[in-house]
C-alpha cells in the first residue's frame, strides 16, 4: 500500500506542476481532485477521480481549443495512447487531448503528445 501512496503523491506532484506551467502562460486549469467513499464500518477513503476517467487537467484560454489533459511518466506513453484511443470523438477546432510525460532529471519538464 506504501508503494501505491507513493505514486499518487507524485502523479499529485506532477499535476500540480504542469498546472503551474498552463497558469504562467494564461490558461485557466481546473485539476480533478480526489472523491471521497465512505466504506465499510464508517470509514471514508479518497480515490482519485479523473474527469471522464481520463483526464487530470482541464485548460481553457479565449480562442484556444480546450485543453484535455493527462499527467504521465514517459514510460507510460503507449498504455496512456491505449485507454485514450477509447476515449471520446474529439473535435479538434474545440478540443486538444495531451499526454503530458514527465521528464525526469529536470523541474517540472513536460513532453506533450497528442492523444489524437
Amino acid at each position: 500500500m506504501a508503494k501505491r501512496r507513493n505514486t499518487t503523491q507524485i502523479g499529485r506532484k506532477w499535476e500540480k506542476e504542469a498546472q503551474a506551467i498552463l497558469e504562467s502562460e494564461g490558461w485557466m486549469v481546473e485539476r480533478a481532485m480526489p472523491k471521497t467513499v465512505w466504506i465499510g464500518g464508517g470509514r471514508a477513503i479518497c480515490l482519485h477521480h479523473d474527469f471522464f476517467s481520463y483526464w487530470d487537467l482541464i485548460a481553457k484560454k479565449l480562442d484556444e481549443p480546450t485543453k484535455w489533459i493527462q499527467v504521465s511518466s514517459v514510460g507510460h506513453l503507449s498504455h496512456k495512447r491505449a485507454k485514450l484511443a477509447d476515449a471520446v470523438a474529439w473535435n479538434s477546432d474545440h478540443d486538444s487531448p495531451e499526454v503530458w510525460l514527465r521528464v525526469e532529471g529536470r523541474l517540472a519538464h513536460f513532453r506533450v503528445c497528442y492523444g489524437r
